[in-house]
């Protein structure tokens, strides 16, 4: 199996194949180079499969074992209570579950030119992909006044997209996509709320954690233009390498 190191170069690869297969206009190129290029952020993100380390800091060391058969080991006691995850090991699991989701809105969203059911599948799996973030970015510790001033500059954003937007709008799209606005713009304000939770040697996963949440913002403006304002492949050389950016950068979050 290819090293999680080496996702990067999966989805750099996958995107440069999907921008030729978008300026060229080859359905079956996007159907071979858009998941190529999803499946490179998951391979990004596999570390939070790893079982998690945090059970073993409360382990009896190997001489406490060997003292005698009167220590019973938590590992040896069928009634014994599972230790609880720890923060890291939620926001690792919840980072992956929501590229996943990511990934497979990104499947959906294929066939959405030609069927606008499965544009509201799509835009489904990234609402649930969005609220999976938000849970990650809770576990970082949310600083009040950040969060707050984050909220309102993200419901100035969602109040200006939707001004731009809904004009455009089909009917039966206007709930789904202002649903999937305020659920987007919370989670940008999420990320920017949680981000002084990295501190130390991960300091500096605080601006990719913000950059990954508003670059995912700014390439779902780049979507909404496709699907409903104007159809130009200036749409996805913009949107799609800020969104391959984006949930690599979030899937570097589970580094240790």
């Amino acid at each position: 199996m290819l090293p999680h190191t080496s996702g990067p170069l999966v989805t750099a690869a996958g995107l440069a194949g999907l921008l030729f297969s978008e300026w060229a206009g080859s359905y079956l190129g996007v159907w071979v180079f858009k998941p190529l290029a999803s499946l490179g952020f998951l391979l990004t993100a596999s570390p939070a499969l790893a079982p998690s380390s945090e059970a073993h800091k409360h382990a009896p060391s190997s001489a406490a074992s060997k003292s005698g058969p009167s220590h019973t080991t938590p590992s040896s006691n069928p009634f014994s209570t599972p230790a609880a995850p720890s923060p890291r090991a939620v926001f690792n699991r919840s980072i992956f579950a929501s590229l996943a989701l990511c990934a497979l809105g990104d499947v959906l969203l294929i066939p959405s030119r030609h069927s606008s059911l499965f544009f509201q599948a799509g835009l489904f799996a990234f609402l649930l992909g969005h609220v999976g973030f938000g849970a990650a970015f809770i576990q970082r510790d949310l600083e009040p006044r950040t969060t707050l001033l984050a909220g309102v500059a993200q419901a100035a954003f969602a109040g200006i997209t939707w001004r731009w937007l809904a004009p455009a709008l089909p009917q039966a799209d206007r709930v789904p996509v202002g649903l999937y606005t305020v659920v987007l713009s919370a989670m940008g304000a999420l990320a920017i709320g949680g981000a002084g939770g990295w501190r130390g040697k991960e300091g500096a996963k605080r601006w990719i954690q913000i950059a990954g949440a508003v670059l995912f913002e700014l390439s779902d403006l780049c979507v909404a233009r496709q699907q409903f304002v104007a159809q130009t492949f200036a749409n996805p050389a913009l949107g799609l390498p800020l969104y391959y950016l984006a949930t690599t950068l979030l899937a570097t979050l589970v580094w240790p």
